[in-house]
């Protein structure tokens, strides 16, 4: 995949480039596999890797996609720097992740695949809603999960083990991971800390005054989430693949919770 995106004149080198160019040139292929991981480190990243096939070659690739924010960079505020996609490819999957990073969720795509040209649709889509990376609030596990969740959501048949993965989701956007029994009062540090800010504005506070603040904050957060969801319908209306996902009300197979690699 990587010689074919040069060859059509891609600039691997800016996530956000890459992804436009994808739509704009129609770069055909199909994502396969999806993982959704997280580093053990003080920081506690999350990233996806996919697994995707292009026309005429049967042989995987792989594609590493983070969102990531200039943290310490010339001493100023993280919060006010816009958001950097990073894309790195590779055709094993071994060198995208470092050995002690955990595979928390994982999927296989099988009849009616998302295409790499919908996983740029909305990956474009989250970045122009939401261009700035804010530590508490749009971060690297806000990206992985509406990123995961779009694609299991509408692209994967109709299972309990789809349901569960959606909760799956949640817990962790709450704070709160089943896994590790990580304490809800994660998620009230990175909901209301944003929310104070916003309150404590000179004009939120002269419009609204104190009493009225913190409802406002709390609707200003979730104003890019609804935003967010409307493009993200708004696309996929007008996607048969998904339609047809959503709409299938008979599928009674199974979804393996993790995929297996083989290694050669």
């Amino acid at each position: 995949m990587q010689i074919q995106l040069q060859d059509s004149g891609a600039s691997l080198h800016d996530g956000m480039k890459l992804m436009r160019h994808i739509i704009e040139h129609k770069i055909d292929g199909q994502l396969r596999q999806l993982f959704w991981l997280h580093e053990n480190s003080t920081l506690e990243h999350e990233y996806l890797i996919l697994s995707i096939v292009v026309p005429g070659n049967d042989q995987l690739s792989w594609l590493r996609m983070e969102r990531l924010g200039l943290i310490g960079s010339g001493g100023s505020n993280a919060e006010t720097k816009d958001a950097r996609l990073e894309i790195t490819l590779s055709p094993r999957y071994d060198d995208l992740l470092n050995h002690l990073d955990e595979v928390m969720k994982s999927v296989e795509f099988d009849s009616d695949p998302p295409s790499l040209i919908d996983l740029a649709h909305f990956t474009v889509i989250l970045y122009e809603e939401m261009p700035e990376y804010t530590l508490t609030n749009h971060n690297c596990w806000w990206f992985a999960r509406r990123i995961f969740v779009v694609l299991v959501r509408n692209y994967l048949p109709k299972s309990p083990q789809k349901q569960q993965m959606i909760k799956h989701t949640l817990a962790r956007f709450l704070g709160y991971s089943v896994d590790d029994d990580r304490l809800l009062i994660i998620y009230l540090a990175f909901m209301v800390w944003p929310m104070v800010k916003i309150c404590f504005q000179p004009d939120t506070l002269k419009i609204f005054g104190l009493p009225g603040a913190p409802g406002y904050a709390a609707m200003t957060v979730l104003g890019t989430e609804m935003r967010v969801h409307v493009r993200f319908k708004k696309y996929i209306s007008s996607n048969t693949s998904a339609q047809r996902t959503v709409q299938d009300e008979t599928y009674a197979g199974n979804l393996p919770d993790t995929v297996h690699l083989k290694t050669s």
